[in-house]
């Protein structure tokens, strides 16, 4: 007679820990966070998902609104499903061709390059500094070319670039500033938040980000023109706010996404 075995079935946690490791936090190990999800934004959550906008709703504008209050200064924000989508939608707004060269950093990650290449633009990569691992700016004025259209530049762990050097040089040659700033939310450089700097500055809100919404981002623009064009960008070219009025008389006339 064959043994019956006693061995439990594998709880949807332990499949999951078996799929997917996740260090254990015991002695030994080095656990870096844990993501804290607060009591109150899981109640907020739940009472979104009880209503008819479980999508991009009033709770996503007031986040926007909020947000551009707190870290932005007021300046327009927009939120969207990841940090590289605002990267995209930046690159896109500062007006970048195929052909055209921005200067990246090489030491970053690959979503800040990544929607550049979608653009067919050429990236030229720029060393960092030794003491920071951020961009050095000695080193973008040196790879300015006729074609160079802008500058992007990522604080690494938080810790921002040289913002004047770099607003300096891209005054100089005319350039566009984007802010690669997933890992700077509520940092600042010399008294003012990084979020109302430069041109344009991407947050994350991914879920190894300072706060995250399991996964989106944020663009924050300085020229408050762009915002109505980033709407429909973010929309696949749809005017959303003409449309909600009952007006289907919806030409779109730019390559939008979603």
């Amino acid at each position: 007679m064959k043994a019956m075995s006693t061995q439990q079935p594998l709880t949807t946690r332990e499949k999951a820990m078996d799929e997917f490791p996740i260090m254990e936090s015991k002695p030994g190990n080095i656990v870096l966070f844990h993501p804290h999800i607060s009591s109150k934004a899981i109640d907020a959550v739940t009472e979104v998902l009880k209503t008819r906008w479980i999508g991009q709703g009033p709770k996503v504008e007031e986040f926007e609104k909020r947000f551009g209050a707190r870290f932005a200064g007021g300046h327009p924000t927009l939120a969207v499903r990841a940090g590289t989508d605002a990267l995209h939608l930046a690159y896109i707004l500062a007006g970048l061709q195929p052909g055209d060269e921005v200067i990246s950093p090489l030491f970053t990650c690959t979503a800040t390059n990544i929607p550049l290449l979608y653009l067919g633009v050429k990236i030229v990569f720029a060393d960092v500094q030794l003491d920071t691992l951020n961009i050095d700016p000695a080193d973008v004025r040196r790879r300015i070319t006729a074609k160079t259209k802008a500058i992007v530049c990522i604080h690494h762990g938080g810790l921002p670039s040289d913002m004047a050097e770099l607003q300096t040089i891209a005054d100089e040659f005319d350039l566009k500033l984007i802010e690669d700033a997933a890992h700077a939310l509520g940092a600042t450089y010399r008294g003012q938040n990084i979020g109302q700097i430069s041109d344009f500055t991407m947050f994350s809100f991914a879920a190894v980000k300072n706060i995250t919404t399991g996964d989106g981002g944020m663009l924050i623009m300085r020229d408050a023109s762009l915002l109505d064009k980033a709407r429909r960008l973010r929309s696949a070219g749809t005017d959303r706010k003409t449309k909600q009025t009952g007006n289907w008389e919806n030409d779109i006339f730019e390559i939008g996404y979603r």
